[in-house]
């Protein structure tokens, strides 16, 4: 069988993890265009000799398996770490102080009467609506909830202006009431379909407790690499490189035209001719390689929010709020810059030292990220007073760095699902050997771009066994 060669458009991890599931089944040559000069995306790790930080992602979900087997198969398994025991506990601003959730919780929901009971900032009647959920009957069918709305339905809006919304929309630097729950955390909406939300997220949250965990790998929920995420990206290309895959790093794709033979694919001054293209960039770049209506209308559906992290240190004795968990949430209604804030140097044991504190504050959100288009001053004085505000931190930090991520976020809105079916079917009509992939479409977490990558691959190469 002659060896099919495939074009991968972006090297960040869906594109870097579909080309080394090409290349290892030995039944493809790959040649990788980046338009950045390294490879990674989101994946930048920075380290000097007294800090570590991540620019991007700082770690992923360990029951999703694909990353710990990719880590395992590159030879990073005993970089593996996870979260110390201060990260079991998280906090939340309400009113510019902050409250620390109570146990029995999920993405931040209480799930029994005794949790709401030790929520403070709710009110007696937000607690008795919220548990009016308890003796509601199942919600129906709906295919185009937004977690706004449903969270409204089942457990009233205070819940989720003062809770929910800094936690699951946080995650996506979503609006709570353009979230997709099929597209985003379709268990939420199947426990309502159950009876009551409470008691489905309960049996949830029991039966992912029995999900086996390897012996020699942390019992944490999240893993990280101990010398940084990068470490990953690094990995990988040096596995692509063995296995003779071609990286151009600095060359942007300009265009991709496909015949049901082959498909073009043009850079600056060169063109490359190949069997099936997997595209691993944003939609919003994605859609300016095609000159099919359909398909780019289809991928300028997907939108993006900006947004930025604040990697900041202090002497640990100015600081005087005591940092005894993984950090803080922030929702919407505090009218504040900051989205959350990590307590670096708490929940991840291996990036400690004595004689520093370290802290990531992120900030920007759809419908509100201007400030990531701010000069790093003014992003550092708002993020500097705030955490003065909530930390009694010292307003000059001993060392600041800002990253900034725009149309860095895709947007998992209502009808995302269907936006995603007519991409796949627009897409094969008319660029049939072409493969869409990446975070704007089936999961933004590592372990799902990741995923999202090999079944790429796996869908070339069983196009091309037919």
């Amino acid at each position: 069988m002659n060896r099919l060669h495939v074009v991968v458009v972006g090297a960040g991890v869906t594109g870097l993890a579909a080309a080394y599931q090409l290349m290892k089944t030995g039944r493809a040559d790959v040649t990788i265009f980046e338009a950045s000069e390294q490879v990674g995306g989101t994946l930048r790790s920075i380290e000097s000799e007294r800090h570590l930080f991540e620019q991007g992602p700082d770690s992923f979900l360990a029951r999703k398996r694909v990353m710990i087997d990719l880590c395992t198969e590159l030879g990073l398994r005993e970089q593996l770490v996870g979260t110390g025991p201060l990260a079991r506990k998280t906090y939340l601003v309400s009113d510019g102080k902050l409250y620390p959730f109570p146990k029995g919780t999920y993405m931040g929901i209480p799930l029994t009467q005794e949790a709401f009971e030790q929520i403070p900032f709710l009110s007696e009647d937000g607690k008795r609506r919220a548990l009016l959920d308890l003796t509601m009957g199942p919600d129906e069918e709906r295919d185009n909830d937004s977690m706004g709305e449903l969270l409204t339905r089942r457990l009233g809006r205070e819940v989720v202006e003062k809770i929910a919304e800094a936690v699951l929309a946080g995650v996506h630097a979503s609006p709570i009431d353009r979230l997709s729950v099929a597209a985003t955390y379709p268990e939420i909406g199947e426990a309502a379909r159950g009876g009551s939300l409470l008691r489905g997220l309960q049996k949830f949250v029991a039966d992912r407790q029995h999900i086996a965990q390897d012996d020699d790998l942390p019992k944490t929920a999240f893993l990280t690499l101990r010398g940084g995420l990068s470490q990953l990206a690094s990995a990988l290309l040096s596995a692509l490189h063995g296995l003779g895959a071609t990286v151009h790093t600095g060359r942007a794709v300009t265009s991709i035209e496909c015949s049901s033979r082959a498909c073009v694919v043009r850079t600056a001054g060169s063109e490359i001719t190949c069997d099936a293209v997997v595209v691993a960039v944003p939609a919003h770049r994605a859609s300016k390689l095609f000159s099919a209506e359909a398909v780019k209308h289809a991928l300028e559906g997907f939108h993006y929010a900006s947004v930025a992290t604040v990697a900041l240190a202090y002497r640990p004795r100015d600081v005087l709020f005591e940092l005894d968990g993984s950090g803080f949430v922030v929702p919407r209604r505090e009218k504040s810059d900051v989205t959350a804030c990590t307590f670096v140097s708490s929940k991840w044991p291996h990036m400690a030292n004595r004689e520093v504190v370290t802290l990531r504050a992120f900030v920007g959100r759809a419908e509100d990220d201007q400030i990531v288009g701010a000069p790093d001053e003014e992003i550092l004085k708002r993020v500097r007073q705030d955490l003065a505000n909530w930390l009694k931190a010292d307003p000059e930090p001993t060392f600041t760095l800002v990253t900034r991520w725009n149309k860095g976020m895709p947007q998992y809105e209502v009808g995302h699902l269907a936006r995603v079916a007519e991409l796949v079917e627009v897409g094969s009509r008319a660029y049939p050997r072409v493969i869409f992939s990446g975070a704007a479409y089936r999961g933004v977490g590592l372990p799902d771009c990741a995923a999202d990558g090999i079944e790429a691959a796996q869908s070339v190469l069983a196009m091309h066994s037919s």
